[in-house]
C-alpha cells in the first residue's frame, strides 16, 4: 500500500469515527455545543470530525469526547476500522486479503 493509499484510508477511518461519534451523540440527545461544555472540546472540532473532515485528530480529543459520550474509544476505533476493511473487501481490493493475513500472523 502506498503512503497516499494509507493516508485515505486514515482519512477514512477518521471519517467513520467522526460518523459513530455524531451517531451516540445523537442517541443520547446532545448537542455539539452541549458536548462541548462536556468534553472541552470546541464545537468546531466537533463538527469537522463529525463530517470527516479532521486531518489532524488528536487522541487526547477522542479520549475526552468519548469520556463525555461514555463510550470505549477503543471500540469505536476497532469499529470504524472495521468499517473501512470491509469497504474495501466489497470493492474487491486485492491487497486486503493478503494486509489481512499478515496481520493475524502477528
Amino acid at each position: 500500500m502506498s503512503d497516499q493509499e494509507k493516508e485515505n484510508e486514515v482519512k477514512e477511518i477518521v471519517a467513520q469515527l467522526g460518523q459513530k461519534l455524531r451517531a451516540i451523540r445523537r442517541e443520547k440527545g446532545l448537542t455539539q455545543d452541549e458536548l462541548w461544555d462536556m468534553s472541552d472540546v470546541q464545537q468546531g472540532s466537533i463538527s469537522r470530525l463529525e463530517r470527516g473532515l479532521s486531518d489532524d485528530l488528536m487522541l487526547s480529543t477522542i479520549f475526552r469526547l468519548t469520556g463525555a459520550l461514555e463510550a470505549d474509544p477503543i471500540e469505536l476505533l476497532r469499529e470504524a476500522r472495521d468499517a473501512v476493511i470491509k469497504r474495501r473487501m466489497e470493492a474487491g481490493d486485492q491487497e486486503i486479503e493478503s494486509e489481512l493475513l499478515a496481520a493475524a500472523a502477528l
